[in-house]
């Protein structure tokens, strides 16, 4: 009977760490769904590497205001930081 019962606890052990691989698969699907649709509902580019060129989204077509979320507005503001100093590059490239 001990042997028995090992292997059913064996047994009950494997189906729970095949569960939770399965469960924590599921979730990471999910944050990564949810990371997309976050990026593109900011109008970034979720796909698109980092160092490829993204498009200036003007800020009165957002549907957020800075004044009531200033963390969106921090964002907007080192992504505007970043498109200055690439044209500041362009601009240095021409003299």
């Amino acid at each position: 009977m001990d042997k028995k019962s090992h292997l059913i606890e064996m047994a009950k052990s494997s189906d729970i760490n095949r569960l939770r691989a399965e469960r924590l698969q599921r979730e990471r699907k999910e944050r990564d769904r949810a990371a997309v649709l976050l990026a593109k509902s900011f109008g970034l580019d979720a796909l698109k590497p980092p160092d490829q060129e993204q498009s200036y989204v003007d800020e009165r077509s957002l549907p957020f205001n800075s004044a009531f979320n200033p963390e969106l507005s921090a964002i907007l503001a080192e992504r505007r930081q970043r498109h200055r100093e690439s044209r500041k590059r362009s601009y240095k490239e021409v003299d």
